[in-house]
Protein backbone atom coordinates (compact mmCIF):
# COMPACT_ATOMS: atom_id res chain seq x y z
CA UNK A 1 0.00 0.00 0.00
CA UNK A 2 1.31 3.45 -0.95
CA UNK A 3 1.10 6.67 1.09
CA UNK A 4 -1.72 8.01 -1.06
CA UNK A 5 -3.73 4.81 -0.71
CA UNK A 6 -3.23 4.72 3.07
CA UNK A 7 -4.34 8.35 3.47
CA UNK A 8 -7.38 7.73 1.27
CA UNK A 9 -8.38 4.75 3.40
CA UNK A 10 -7.93 6.76 6.60
CA UNK A 11 -10.04 9.62 5.22
CA UNK A 12 -12.80 7.17 4.32
CA UNK A 13 -12.98 5.88 7.89
CA UNK A 14 -12.95 9.45 9.31
CA UNK A 15 -15.88 10.58 7.16
CA UNK A 16 -17.97 11.36 10.27
CA UNK A 17 -15.48 13.98 11.52
CA UNK A 18 -15.75 17.66 10.83
CA UNK A 19 -13.53 19.19 8.22
CA UNK A 20 -11.08 20.68 10.74
CA UNK A 21 -10.71 17.47 12.77
CA UNK A 22 -10.14 15.41 9.66
CA UNK A 23 -7.61 17.90 8.36
CA UNK A 24 -5.70 17.83 11.66
CA UNK A 25 -5.64 14.03 11.64
CA UNK A 26 -4.38 13.83 8.06
CA UNK A 27 -1.84 16.61 8.68
CA UNK A 28 -0.56 14.76 11.75
CA UNK A 29 0.18 11.61 9.79
CA UNK A 30 1.60 13.59 6.88
CA UNK A 31 4.09 15.28 9.22
CA UNK A 32 5.11 11.94 10.70
CA UNK A 33 5.55 10.55 7.20
CA UNK A 34 7.73 13.46 6.10
CA UNK A 35 9.94 13.19 9.22
CA UNK A 36 10.48 9.46 8.74
CA UNK A 37 11.04 9.83 5.02
CA UNK A 38 13.71 12.49 5.62
CA UNK A 39 15.33 10.06 8.07
CA UNK A 40 15.81 7.62 5.20
CA UNK A 41 13.00 5.20 6.00
CA UNK A 42 11.38 3.91 2.80
CA UNK A 43 7.71 4.48 2.10
CA UNK A 44 6.79 0.81 2.47
CA UNK A 45 8.32 0.62 5.94
CA UNK A 46 6.60 3.85 7.09
CA UNK A 47 3.19 2.59 5.96
CA UNK A 48 3.90 -0.68 7.74
CA UNK A 49 4.62 1.24 10.96
CA UNK A 50 1.38 3.25 10.60
CA UNK A 51 -0.58 0.01 10.73
CA UNK A 52 -4.10 -0.58 9.46
CA UNK A 53 -5.92 2.67 8.50
CA UNK A 54 -9.12 1.33 10.08
CA UNK A 55 -7.40 0.83 13.46
CA UNK A 56 -5.86 4.30 13.32
CA UNK A 57 -9.23 5.87 12.48
CA UNK A 58 -10.95 3.95 15.30
CA UNK A 59 -8.40 5.26 17.82
CA UNK A 60 -8.91 8.85 16.65
CA UNK A 61 -12.71 8.57 16.86
CA UNK A 62 -12.56 6.99 20.32
CA UNK A 63 -10.27 9.74 21.64
CA UNK A 64 -12.53 12.47 20.22
CA UNK A 65 -15.65 10.87 21.70
CA UNK A 66 -13.98 10.62 25.11
CA UNK A 67 -12.84 14.23 24.96
CA UNK A 68 -16.31 15.43 23.95
CA UNK A 69 -17.92 13.58 26.88
CA UNK A 70 -15.71 15.39 29.43
CA UNK A 71 -15.95 18.79 27.81
CA UNK A 72 -17.47 21.44 30.08
CA UNK A 73 -18.83 23.55 27.27
CA UNK A 74 -21.97 22.07 25.67
CA UNK A 75 -21.57 24.21 22.61
CA UNK A 76 -19.88 22.66 19.67
CA UNK A 77 -16.17 23.12 19.89
CA UNK A 78 -13.41 21.67 17.86
CA UNK A 79 -11.14 19.64 20.03
CA UNK A 80 -7.78 18.70 18.69
CA UNK A 81 -7.86 14.94 18.35
CA UNK A 82 -5.39 13.09 20.51
CA UNK A 83 -3.71 11.01 17.85
CA UNK A 84 -1.46 8.32 19.26
CA UNK A 85 2.01 7.74 17.97
CA UNK A 86 1.87 4.91 15.46
CA UNK A 87 3.10 1.71 17.08
CA UNK A 88 6.65 0.80 16.26
CA UNK A 89 5.99 -2.51 14.70
CA UNK A 90 8.65 -4.99 13.92
CA UNK A 91 9.89 -4.78 10.33
CA UNK A 92 8.50 -7.46 8.06
CA UNK A 93 10.64 -10.57 7.96
CA UNK A 94 13.01 -10.69 5.08
CA UNK A 95 12.43 -13.62 2.72
CA UNK A 96 14.90 -16.41 3.16
CA UNK A 97 17.29 -17.02 0.29
CA UNK A 98 16.04 -19.63 -2.06
CA UNK A 99 17.53 -23.00 -1.18
CA UNK A 100 18.63 -25.45 -3.81
CA UNK A 101 18.56 -29.20 -3.53
CA UNK A 102 21.84 -31.03 -3.25
CA UNK A 103 21.31 -32.74 -6.59
CA UNK A 104 19.94 -29.63 -8.32
CA UNK A 105 22.51 -27.65 -10.29
CA UNK A 106 22.80 -24.00 -9.35
CA UNK A 107 21.66 -21.83 -12.18
CA UNK A 108 24.22 -19.32 -13.32
CA UNK A 109 24.31 -16.87 -16.15
CA UNK A 110 26.36 -17.95 -19.12
CA UNK A 111 29.21 -15.49 -19.72
CA UNK A 112 29.30 -13.65 -23.01
CA UNK A 113 32.72 -15.02 -23.94
CA UNK A 114 31.39 -18.58 -23.71
CA UNK A 115 28.54 -17.75 -26.11
CA UNK A 116 30.95 -16.09 -28.55
CA UNK A 117 33.33 -19.07 -28.35
CA UNK A 118 30.46 -21.46 -29.02
CA UNK A 119 29.38 -19.47 -32.09
CA UNK A 120 32.95 -19.51 -33.42
CA UNK A 121 33.27 -23.27 -32.88
CA UNK A 122 29.96 -24.16 -34.56
CA UNK A 123 31.45 -24.38 -38.11
CA UNK A 124 34.19 -26.70 -36.83
CA UNK A 125 31.67 -28.91 -35.02
CA UNK A 126 29.28 -29.36 -37.93
CA UNK A 127 31.66 -31.64 -39.85
CA UNK A 128 32.36 -34.12 -37.01
CA UNK A 129 28.68 -34.15 -36.03
CA UNK A 130 27.62 -34.95 -39.59
CA UNK A 131 30.30 -37.65 -39.76
CA UNK A 132 29.13 -39.28 -36.54
CA UNK A 133 25.48 -39.16 -37.60
CA UNK A 134 26.32 -40.62 -41.03
CA UNK A 135 28.35 -43.43 -39.46
CA UNK A 136 25.58 -44.32 -37.02
CA UNK A 137 23.00 -44.28 -39.82
CA UNK A 138 25.22 -46.49 -42.02
CA UNK A 139 25.69 -49.00 -39.18
CA UNK A 140 21.93 -48.96 -38.59
CA UNK A 141 21.19 -49.74 -42.25
CA UNK A 142 23.93 -52.38 -42.33
CA UNK A 143 22.48 -54.14 -39.30
CA UNK A 144 19.03 -54.29 -40.87
CA UNK A 145 20.59 -55.54 -44.11
CA UNK A 146 22.39 -58.36 -42.28
CA UNK A 147 19.14 -59.39 -40.60
CA UNK A 148 17.45 -59.43 -43.98
CA UNK A 149 20.28 -61.46 -45.51
CA UNK A 150 19.99 -63.97 -42.68
CA UNK A 151 16.30 -64.50 -43.49
CA UNK A 152 17.06 -64.77 -47.22
CA UNK A 153 19.79 -67.38 -46.70
CA UNK A 154 17.59 -69.36 -44.31
CA UNK A 155 14.72 -69.29 -46.80
CA UNK A 156 17.00 -70.33 -49.65
CA UNK A 157 18.36 -73.30 -47.68
CA UNK A 158 14.86 -74.41 -46.66
CA UNK A 159 13.57 -74.17 -50.24
CA UNK A 160 16.62 -75.90 -51.70
CA UNK A 161 16.40 -78.62 -49.06
CA UNK A 162 12.74 -79.26 -49.83
CA UNK A 163 13.39 -79.26 -53.56
CA UNK A 164 16.35 -81.61 -53.07
CA UNK A 165 14.28 -84.01 -51.02
CA UNK A 166 11.62 -84.12 -53.72
CA UNK A 167 14.22 -84.58 -56.45
CA UNK A 168 16.11 -87.27 -54.46
CA UNK A 169 12.97 -89.44 -54.52
CA UNK A 170 13.23 -89.47 -58.30
CA UNK A 171 17.00 -90.08 -58.15
CA UNK A 172 16.53 -93.12 -55.90
CA UNK A 173 14.60 -94.81 -58.69
CA UNK A 174 17.54 -94.26 -61.01
CA UNK A 175 20.52 -94.84 -58.67
CA UNK A 176 20.29 -95.75 -55.03
CA UNK A 177 23.66 -94.43 -53.75
CA UNK A 178 23.32 -91.13 -55.58
CA UNK A 179 19.75 -90.68 -54.42
CA UNK A 180 20.68 -91.39 -50.82
CA UNK A 181 23.56 -88.90 -50.97
CA UNK A 182 21.31 -86.28 -52.50
CA UNK A 183 18.65 -86.97 -49.86
CA UNK A 184 21.21 -86.56 -47.05
CA UNK A 185 22.49 -83.29 -48.45
CA UNK A 186 18.92 -82.00 -48.87
CA UNK A 187 17.98 -82.93 -45.32
CA UNK A 188 21.14 -81.24 -44.02
CA UNK A 189 20.30 -78.08 -45.99
CA UNK A 190 16.73 -78.16 -44.70
CA UNK A 191 17.92 -78.55 -41.11
CA UNK A 192 20.48 -75.77 -41.41
CA UNK A 193 17.86 -73.52 -43.00
CA UNK A 194 15.39 -74.16 -40.19
CA UNK A 195 18.07 -73.41 -37.55
CA UNK A 196 19.07 -70.25 -39.39
CA UNK A 197 15.40 -69.20 -39.60
CA UNK A 198 14.97 -69.65 -35.83
CA UNK A 199 18.18 -67.71 -35.23
CA UNK A 200 17.01 -64.96 -37.62
CA UNK A 201 13.70 -64.61 -35.75
CA UNK A 202 15.53 -64.35 -32.40
CA UNK A 203 17.99 -61.80 -33.81
CA UNK A 204 15.14 -59.79 -35.33
CA UNK A 205 13.26 -59.62 -31.99
CA UNK A 206 16.40 -58.56 -30.13
CA UNK A 207 17.23 -55.98 -32.79
CA UNK A 208 13.70 -54.52 -32.68
CA UNK A 209 13.92 -54.17 -28.88
CA UNK A 210 17.33 -52.56 -29.24
CA UNK A 211 15.89 -50.09 -31.77
CA UNK A 212 13.05 -49.21 -29.38
CA UNK A 213 15.53 -48.55 -26.57
CA UNK A 214 17.73 -46.43 -28.85
CA UNK A 215 14.69 -44.49 -30.06
CA UNK A 216 13.58 -43.78 -26.48
CA UNK A 217 17.08 -42.62 -25.54
CA UNK A 218 17.24 -40.39 -28.61
CA UNK A 219 13.87 -38.76 -27.87
CA UNK A 220 14.79 -38.18 -24.21
CA UNK A 221 18.14 -36.72 -25.29
CA UNK A 222 16.48 -34.34 -27.76
CA UNK A 223 13.79 -33.26 -25.29
CA UNK A 224 16.20 -33.11 -22.30
CA UNK A 225 14.37 -35.91 -20.49
CA UNK A 226 10.94 -34.22 -20.64
CA UNK A 227 9.34 -36.95 -22.77
CA UNK A 228 9.15 -40.48 -21.42
CA UNK A 229 7.80 -43.62 -23.06
CA UNK A 230 6.27 -46.72 -21.54
CA UNK A 231 6.45 -49.58 -24.01
CA UNK A 232 5.52 -53.22 -23.40
CA UNK A 233 4.40 -52.36 -19.86
CA UNK A 234 0.88 -53.52 -20.55
CA UNK A 235 2.01 -56.87 -21.93
CA UNK A 236 4.38 -57.42 -19.04
CA UNK A 237 1.72 -56.65 -16.48
CA UNK A 238 -0.73 -58.94 -18.23
CA UNK A 239 1.81 -61.78 -18.20
CA UNK A 240 2.49 -61.29 -14.50
CA UNK A 241 -1.22 -61.52 -13.70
Amino acid sequence: MTRSQWMTELKKYLITLSGDDMERALEYYNEIYEDKNEAGIPEKEIIYQFGNPRDAAKKILDDLASANEHAADNSRTYITPVIPEPPQQQPPPQPLPQMTMANEPVKSKTPVWAIVLLIICIPFLIGPVIGVVSTVFALFITAWTLVGVLFIVAGALILSGLAGIIYSVYTLTMSGPIGLAQLGISLAALGIGILMLIAAVIVLRLWIKANIVLFKLLIRLITFGKVKFKIFNGSKQGGQQ
